[in-house]
């Protein structure tokens, strides 16, 4: 017998073997972990028979996620000042539970929190009967975004909520691909100008070892919907689903050691214009109306 010959075919075949086993593993892996047609179908018509819709695309893919190590960055009180009123002379410091509050008059009042939440609150808004151009508010937004010098992250526009008197544009940073919304600048305009400005800025530590399954978005809307459709139907409005992402959050009232942070993956939905969502991923489990 030719061993150099047997020896050939039979590294060809383990070879082989190995390809339709990975191919294999890879199909097994997406039934598990990627939604189906019939999913998305199914969960639309449980959405049409409570009379409500989903009016964005879903997310298919689901693999499992580990956790976001994050702190709490330093933050120069006075930097931060400066940036909101300019001069930061005959400025006002008191301290007010966990936050010290910067008053200048004029100009509005700054309130830096321990845990890092930053709240920017102008002083006056001038009343009128002047519509709010959404555009020019989105323009005016993003300018506003560049001259936050202090933001140790690079934020990105993602979602508009709007209320009967304000709109409130929110961006995030990114780890790698991942959505942070635990970091986010929301800008508020009203009466055509900007009335308040809310920050949360963590520092980035990387990813965590440990991967946990996380929900489907279709078993996470479902659980939306059974959760809050009585405040609607009380409120006799529709509830339609506006958007849907996935990223990591922390509700920053849970935070002890501002040093060692561990953010879980969370899904922000938005509902009608205004009102938004957070669902942990691992548990399913809300929490109240942001």
């Amino acid at each position: 017998m030719d061993w150099s010959k047997f020896k050939n075919i039979a590294i060809a075949i383990f070879v082989v073997l190995n390809i339709i086993l990975c191919v294999l593993i890879s199909e097994n892996k997406n039934k598990k972990y990627v939604m189906q047609d019939v999913q998305i179908r199914r969960m639309q018509a449980v959405f049409a028979k409570e009379n409500a819709a989903v009016y964005t695309t879903v997310d298919k893919e689901f693999y499992p996620m580990s956790m976001l190590k994050l702190s709490v960055n330093n933050i120069n009180d006075s930097e931060v000042c400066k940036t909101f009123f300019g001069d930061i002379n005959n400025m006002k410091k008191y301290v007010d539970n966990e936050k010290f509050v910067y008053d200048k008059d004029g100009n509005g009042q700054v309130a830096i929190y321990k845990n890092g939440l930053i709240k920017y609150t102008k002083e006056n808004i001038i009343q009128s009967n002047k519509g709010i151009d959404k555009e020019q508010a989105r323009n005016d937004a993003d300018k506003y975004i560049d001259k936050l010098g202090f933001l140790k992250s690079k934020y990105i526009y993602t979602q508009l909520n709007i209320t009967n008197e304000e709109y409130i544009f929110e961006y995030n940073s990114f780890y790698e691909k991942s959505l942070i919304l635990s970091n986010y600048v929301r800008i508020h305009f009203k009466q055509g100008e900007i009335s308040q400005v809310d920050i949360s800025n963590f520092n980035i530590k990387g990813y965590t070892n440990e991967q946990r399954e996380i929900s489907s978005s279709d078993e996470v809307l479902i659980n939306l919907l059974y959760e809050v459709k009585e405040k609607y139907n009380k409120e006799a409005q529709e509830l339609h689903v506006m958007d849907i992402d996935l990223g990591y959050f922390v509700e920053s009232v849970d935070i002890n050691d501002y040093l060692n942070i561990k953010a879980e993956p969370y899904y922000r939905i938005q509902v009608n214009e205004s009102d938004v969502y957070l669902i942990n991923a691992y548990t399913n489990e809300m929490l109240d109306n942001r």
